[in-house]
């Protein structure tokens, strides 16, 4: 459970304190971050839940908690790409950094599995 609290923190951290899209003359905000990570969020529980709860799940909760932590900061550190005339900001970063994190945890869960099968074999 402790992996699957790391995920929703740092889903709710980037939700909140990630850049905003900013587009059109009166730069209307949108929090596309907000709109965009749950559903990486929650493919990555459910690789958490399926890797079960094994032995040695020490080193799954360790790797996720690193990821998704990492993932939080990139998204809310890294700056928007700005273009245009009327100055559009895109976090792309926001936006491309809940999928890697999302995949890393599933390779994560996958390696966890994998371990803890060689180990009863």
């Amino acid at each position: 459970m402790t992996a699957v609290a790391a995920i929703v923190i740092a889903a709710v951290l980037a939700s909140r304190f990630a850049p905003d899209l900013v587009t059109g003359r009166e730069h209307e905000h949108l929090p596309l971050v907000a709109l965009t990570i749950w559903p990486w969020a929650a493919a990555a529980i459910g690789y958490v839940l399926m890797a079960g709860r094994r032995s040695r799940a020490r080193e799954l909760v360790l790797g996720v908690i690193f990821v998704w932590a990492a993932a939080a900061v990139l998204a809310i550190a890294l700056p928007a790409m700005v273009t245009g005339t009327d100055p559009t900001r895109i976090p792309l970063a926001a936006l491309i950094v809940p999928p890697f994190a999302a995949i890393a945890t599933g390779f994560l869960a996958i390696a966890h599995v994998r371990a803890d099968a060689a180990l009863t074999d």
